[in-house]
Formats: C-alpha cells, sequence, structure tokens
C-alpha cells in the first residue's frame, strides 16, 4: 500500500509540475527569452519561418499564416528526446494517436475525424506529398531520420486552396535543411546510435557539404526493433499466445511451425508461425545536390512491420511480415521573370505495399502473397508576384499522371483473387486448407513486385490551377485563394479559402480563417476489393468546409493561442470504402501556450512549459447498427450521434528544465478522457441489438509520461528516454471496422480488434550523438 500510494503521489507531482501555461510555436533558443525585447521576440517568428511555405506556398509569419499552427524545431525535437515521427505524433495537439504496433503502426485522427487510418491529414517532406500513392495513408512508423528534421510545421484546417487534394484536415510538413542554405566552405555531419529495450538498435544520420560549385546534404536511417513481447502488453482476450498454436484453430502445420513445401522450407516469408511476433525494420535516405538555381533530389524509405496486437490471434497470425516503401526523385528550379519569382518541379514517385497474410476464416486457412504497386510523373509551378509593398499575387499549376494497381495481386487466397502465376491469373481457391488438410500447408507463389497485371491497372491524370491573393492595409491582413483541380476519374472540385488577420498590437492577433478542401477517393477504396470487402468505383468525393476564429497573444514570457473552430464534413466514405454516408459535424477548442519560469538550477536559461488542450464534439449524421434489418444484417441508419473514437478532452504538458549548461531534464505528460467507441464496434452496445445496453463500453481515460534526460554540449549529445514511466495499463479504441467483440470464450467475432491494448511497462531508449 505505501509503494501505490508513492507511486500516486510521484504522478500528481509530475502532473502539477507539468500543467503549467505553455506553447509550442516560441523558437527556444539558448539565449534566455527575457534577454529579448518585443520586437526580437516578433522576429524570432520571422527567423522561424523565413523558408517556409507550408500555410499560403509564400513565405510569411506565424501571425500571419491563415490558419491555427504549430512548429516543433530541431531544438525542441532534441530536448525532448523523440526519436521517431510516432512519438512526435503523440504530442501533437489536435489528435487522436492511436498506436496499433501493427503493419501501420498508428492511426491519426486530425481535429476529431475518424478514418480508416492516417489518410486525411497531408504528410509532406520538403514540400513533396509523402502519402502512399494506393491507399493515401501517411505511412508514420520508425523509417524517417529524426537527425535530419530542421523543423516540422503542423496546419490545421482544410488547406485544399494552396494543395489540391487530400489536404482535408491538415497538412504535416517535415523539412530537413536545404543545401543552397549552406555558407561557402561550410560541411557537418551528425550522427546519432539509439540502443535500448525489445532488442532496439537504430543509427540516424545527417550531413552535408560540397562538391566542386555544387552544395549537397544527405540523410538516412536503419531502425532494428523486435518491439514489446506479448507479455509487455495490457490483457486483451484475443490475444493470448497460445491462440497462435491451438491446432483447433491453425492446424498442426502452423501450430507447429513445421509445416513444408516439398520439404524444403519450414518458414512463411522467413518467420516461423504459431508464435508471437513484431519485427520492425526500417530505412530512409533523402538526399539533394544543388547548383545555382537548380536542385535534384531523392527520397526513399522502406519499412516492415510485424502485426502485432493489431489483430485477434484466432484470426491472423503476428509473426508475418507486411511492407510498405516510397522512392522519390525530382528535380527543382527557381527563378525570376521580371518580377515574378517562379518554382518548377519535375517528379517521379514510385510505392509499393506489399507482404503476407496467414489467415483463419470460418475454419478454414490460407496463406497469402499479396502486392500493389504504383507510380506518378508530376510537373508543378508557382508564381509570385510583388505588386508593391501591400499586395502580393501568387498561383501556381499542377500535372499528375498516376499508373495505379486496381485490385491487390494474391496468390494462395481465396476463389477469385488475381493472382500472375494462376492459370488465367485468378486462384481457384485450391490453396485454402480446412479440416484435416490443414496438417500440411503449400506456400503461395511469388512474383516481381515492381510489375503491373493488364487487367488490373488504371491510369489517372490530375490537372490543378490556383489563385491567391493576400493584401495588407494598416494592421490588416486580407488572405483569400481559389482553387480548381480535375480528375480523369472522379471529375472536378474547386476549393477556396479565405482570411481576415487584425494585428490589435505588436503582442496580440486575431484571425478569421474560412476553408474548403476534398479527399479524393483512394485507388484501395475504388478497385482494390477481395474476398471480404468489396471495392465501389463510383464513390464520390468527401468535402470539408471549415470555420475558425484564432487569438494569439504575445507577451515577454508568455504565449497564448487558441482556436474555436466549426467543421462540416459531407459524402463521408463509410468504413471500409462500400459507399458515401450523410456528413459528421465536428467543432472544438485548442489551446496552445508556453510560459518561461527563472530557473533556479540554470539561472542562464530559463525553465519553459507547454500546454496543449483540445476539446473535440465529434458528431455523426449515419451510425452502424448492428443486427437493424429483419433478417438480423447490419446496415448504416441515419442518426445523429458521437462519432466515436474521439476523445472529448486532452491534455498535453511538456516542461523543459535545465539543471546546468549540459543538463536537462524533460517531462512529457498526457491525459485523455474516457471515449464513446465507433459504432461499428460491436462493444458499442447501443447500436447492437445482440449485445445488451448493460454491456456497453468504452475505452477508458489514462495518463501516461514519458521523460528525457539529456546531456548536451556543442559537439556531443546523450541521453535516457524513458516512455510510460509509471506503467499505465490501457487499452485504446481499435481501428478500421474493430469488430473482434470481447466474449473470449468464443471466436472473435471480427478481424480487427475491438480495443487494442498497449505496452504497459516502461520502455528505455538510450541515445548518443556526435556532431561536426
Amino acid at each position: 500500500m505505501i509503494i501505490i500510494n508513492a507511486k500516486n503521489w510521484l504522478k500528481s507531482g509530475v502532473l502539477l509540475l507539468a500543467l503549467l501555461p505553455s506553447s509550442a510555436f516560441a523558437d527556444q533558443e539558448k539565449k534566455s527569452i527575457k534577454d529579448l525585447d518585443i520586437d526580437e521576440l516578433l522576429n524570432q517568428r520571422v527567423a522561424l519561418h523565413r523558408e517556409s511555405d507550408t500555410a499560403s506556398g509564400v513565405n510569411e509569419t506565424l501571425m500571419d499564416a491563415p490558419a491555427a499552427m504549430v512548429i516543433l524545431t530541431k531544438e525542441d525535437i532534441s530536448r525532448r528526446g523523440y526519436l521517431t515521427l510516432e512519438e512526435i505524433m503523440s504530442d501533437l495537439p489536435g489528435f487522436d494517436t492511436i498506436t496499433t504496433n501493427g503493419t501501420f503502426p498508428i492511426a491519426s485522427y486530425q481535429r476529431g475525424f475518424r478514418n480508416d487510418r492516417t489518410q486525411r491529414t497531408l504528410l509532406l517532406i520538403n514540400g513533396k506529398v509523402d502519402n502512399h500513392l494506393w491507399n493515401q495513408s501517411a505511412i508514420i512508423s520508425k523509417q524517417y531520420s529524426v537527425q535530419a528534421i530542421e523543423r516540422i510545421e503542423v496546419l490545421y484546417g482544410p488547406a485544399g486552396a494552396v494543395y489540391g487534394p487530400n489536404a482535408f484536415l491538415g497538412v504535416i510538413n517535415i523539412i530537413t535543411r536545404d543545401p543552397r542554405t549552406l555558407s561557402k566552405n561550410e560541411d557537418y555531419f551528425s550522427a546519432q546510435m539509439v540502443v535500448g529495450d525489445y532488442n532496439t538498435h537504430s543509427i540516424d544520420f545527417t550531413g552535408g557539404g560540397h562538391l566542386a560549385d555544387a552544395n549537397f546534404i544527405i540523410s538516412g536511417r536503419l531502425y532494428d526493433s523486435d518491439g514489446p513481447d506479448i507479455d509487455d502488453y495490457a490483457d486483451w482476450g484475443f490475444n493470448r499466445p497460445e491462440l497462435l498454436n491451438d491446432p483447433d484453430v491453425w492446424g498442426k502445420a502452423i501450430a507447429s511451425s513445421d509445416f513444408n513445401n516439398d520439404g524444403v522450407i519450414d518458414k512463411f516469408a522467413g518467420n516461423k508461425l504459431g508464435i508471437y511476433g513484431d519485427t520492425t525494420i526500417g530505412e530512409s535516405v533523402i538526399a539533394e545536390l544543388s547548383l545555382g538555381k537548380w536542385k535534384l533530389g531523392t527520397t526513399y524509405w522502406k519499412l516492415e512491420e510485424g502485426y502485432g496486437p493489431y489483430y485477434p490471434f484466432d484470426k491472423a497470425q503476428s509473426n508475418v511480415s507486411w511492407f510498405h516503401d516510397s522512392n522519390q526523385y525530382y528535380l527543382d528550379h527557381l527563378s525570376k521573370v521580371n518580377k515574378v519569382e517562379i518554382s518548377s518541379e519535375l517528379l517521379y514517385r514510385e510505392n509499393n505495399v506489399y507482404g503476407y497474410w496467414a489467415e483463419n476464416s470460418g475454419g478454414s486457412v490460407s496463406l497469402s502473397n499479396w502486392n500493389a504497386y504504383n507510380y506518378a510523373t508530376r510537373f508543378r509551378q508557382h508564381y509570385n508576384y510583388h505588386w508593391n509593398n501591400d499586395l502580393q499575387l501568387s498561383g501556381g499549376i499542377k500535372y499528375e499522371r498516376k499508373k495505379l494497381t486496381k485490385a491487390y495481386r494474391i496468390c494462395g487466397y481465396w476463389a477469385g483473387s488475381l493472382c500472375p502465376t494462376a492459370p488465367g491469373g485468378v486462384n481457384d481457391g485450391s490453396d485454402i486448407h480446412s479440416g484435416d488438410d490443414r496438417d500440411t500447408i503449400a506456400l503461395p507463389d511469388s512474383y516481381p513486385r515492381h510489375e503491373f497485371d493488364p487487367q488490373s491497372k488504371v491510369v489517372t491524370r490530375d490537372q490543378g490551377l490556383f489563385f491567391q491573393a493576400i493584401y495588407d492595409v494598416n494592421d490588416w491582413r486580407f488572405n483569400g485563394g481559389l482553387r480548381w483541380d480535375k480528375n480523369s476519374i472522379y471529375g472536378s472540385m474547386t476549393s477556396p479559402r479565405g482570411a481576415v488577420i487584425y494585428h490589435y498590437s505588436p503582442t496580440t492577433t486575431f484571425k478569421l480563417a474560412y476553408g474548403e478542401a476534398f479527399q479524393e477517393p483512394s485507388a484501395r477504396l475504388l478497385y482494390g476489393g477481395w474476398t471480404g470487402r468489396a471495392a465501389n468505383p463510383e464513390l464520390k468525393s468527401e468535402e470539408s468546409k471549415n470555420l475558425e476564429f484564432i487569438a494569439i497573444h504575445q507577451t515577454e514570457n508568455f504565449l497564448h493561442d487558441i482556436s474555436i473552430f466549426t467543421a462540416k464534413y459531407d459524402n463521408v466514405i463509410v468504413n471500409g470504402g462500400s459507399g458515401n454516408l450523410n456528413g459528421r459535424d465536428i467543432w472544438g477548442i485548442e489551446y496552445r501556450g508556453k510560459v518561461n519560469i527563472n530557473n533556479i538550477f540554470s539561472p542562464s536559461e530559463d525553465i519553459t512549459a507547454q500546454l496543449y488542450y483540445s476539446y473535440t464534439d465529434a458528431q455523426s449524421d449515419d451510425q452502424y447498427f448492428q443486427g437493424y434489418n429483419s433478417d438480423g444484417s447490419d446496415a448504416w441508419v441515419k442518426k445523429k450521434d458521437e462519432a466515436g473514437d474521439i476523445a472529448p478532452h486532452k491534455v498535453i504538458a511538456i516542461v523543459d528544465i535545465p539543471f546546468s549548461e549540459n543538463w536537462t531534464l524533460n517531462i512529457q505528460a498526457h491525459w485523455l478522457s474516457k471515449r464513446t467507441l465507433f459504432s461499428q464496434n460491436p462493444l458499442r452496445a447501443k447500436y447492437n441489438n445482440n449485445r445488451p445496453s448493460s454491456e456497453n463500453r468504452a475505452a477508458k481515460s489514462y495518463f501516461t509520461v514519458d521523460t528525457n534526460l539529456s546531456y548536451r554540449t556543442v559537439d556531443f549529445e546523450a541521453g535516457l528516454r524513458i516512455d510510460n514511466l509509471f506503467g499505465e495499463d490501457y487499452l485504446l479504441p481499435g481501428v478500421e471496422s474493430a469488430n473482434s467483440g470481447d466474449d473470449f470464450s468464443k471466436p472473435s467475432a471480427g478481424f480487427v480488434n475491438s480495443l487494442i491494448p498497449q505496452a504497459n511497462k516502461p520502455t528505455l531508449m538510450a541515445y548518443f550523438s556526435l556532431h561536426y
């Protein structure tokens, strides 16, 4: 009892220390903020954004941006000990981030819009779209080089007027250093090594210099981890490890990991079945070479993920691998004709999503091999013209051609699946094993990854045109823009945006912004059907409309930033993609603040505390009613109610405590309130005729603390990061259909866990960095 009480007191102390007014916007320089006058404070923002065009496509300060934004600098990343992009996403305000530890490691819902994965936020790397071509997901895991990041700019609200398709809820722009910013004879190199729990290792580096008259920067990462063992997770009945080797579920061949193909293979895609596994292997390279007005670059990453606790173990084997990869090659050019600045881009990109799947459905087992290959070429130009000191005109054009896979190429799966090595290119289902024949399992055929099947490809063409005007008069700024996009599949759309910005004083700004955007249906949803999930080539684009009031007030030691927004969404695509529903209405309040406090430990640097608070009310026009029809089947029913899986209240508090010139302790505390579950989840008894209403279940509130203790000099950095310091035991809402249920005495009702267990033990990572 004494130990429990002490733990609770320690938790309370950390929370009280963390819950101080704060903000993520101010640049955390080593110079004390109290040494700066108000003009210098505001100029910090100018310096921070001098290379940024995330909000409007032109350089502007945060105060002038026509949207709410959060900025994370390289200094923020270092002090907090972020080692992966996943960790950064978990600390962003206004996001409900579900850690699945599966093939899509996180699903992050911006501003209360629950969707399959992270598909409604546009992910950019240096302004270039990195969402997957086929499923439009932002594949956020451990593959990205964190050392390479100079800053991350997060924009809230639709930005279709600038970016066109899929800037639906907002934009995340990961910005690395531009080789054109290297000064003459400047060379640098930085490397980081990470070792930690779960046999985790990574090497992360970035460096730049000169080649004759050219400048170059190259960054990369290698990451490898076994991930938490299933015993390190909160208890969830469908993730009992004995289910994986139960011969009554999987047959003797898989349960014993002793199946073979002609007596020579005892593993499936290099992994043994019948045991738990969740390996993550990631790698990436970002390289750019600049010469004068030209820049040549490439972005490459590849990610291998195990299935972890994502699926029930009586439906899917976890110790199998799923892959995503991305290659981009681009040529950029800057020029000026008279007073018009012209930025041109020619880009080629290709994506693969592929992997292996071991499934049990209705007592029948299959081992299958999946693949979807896609590529695109794009030409884009941006124009910027300063008419005079008050009026700035900008615009742009885009043409993009995509060649996409329609349906997965699947060998070894159910009858009717496409398989290039099967007679006629279509599976006959002969690889499905049921009953006693599961004592021997045949492995699926393999085939080249980077090619299309003639019967399963589609070519699309996108054209885009936008215009924007920014007019400054006295203390007012007016920003208006309109974009037109046309796609050869789903037709044309227009996206307007307008903002009125009033600088009440040098310390206070008010904004009123309106924006629209649309989300194009992905090829996965339009064409990518397979047994168990239908495609729908008639899907319409989703539409969003957002009205927002923003107030920013900055003083010598405080920064307060508050947003009040209301958003309307139409033609919302049904989870799984079978059709369009009516819509959703979401409104919310977001507070972002920062305070600087006199430091009794190290007078040269302040203690800084940041506080993010979000309130979100997400309502859906339609609910999924299980057992609604007279024959007991399910249906989407028009009924206004909570959308589900969104925490109404979210608090994130981050505190930096410098103990000396070199030592800093960072504390990150998170509290999320109880969440009503998505209506498709059978645990939401209100919409389940087969479950008494008294058994309604929600995702409980939780409180976690992460810490980072670092020692830093100019040339060296070492740190110890601990996640979930107090070993909080909790479950998060399931993703996609979340339809497993929780009757653990029976087989799971569906393929996706209704609640996803989280690691309930502290996780330690040590890192060492060298800077030259």
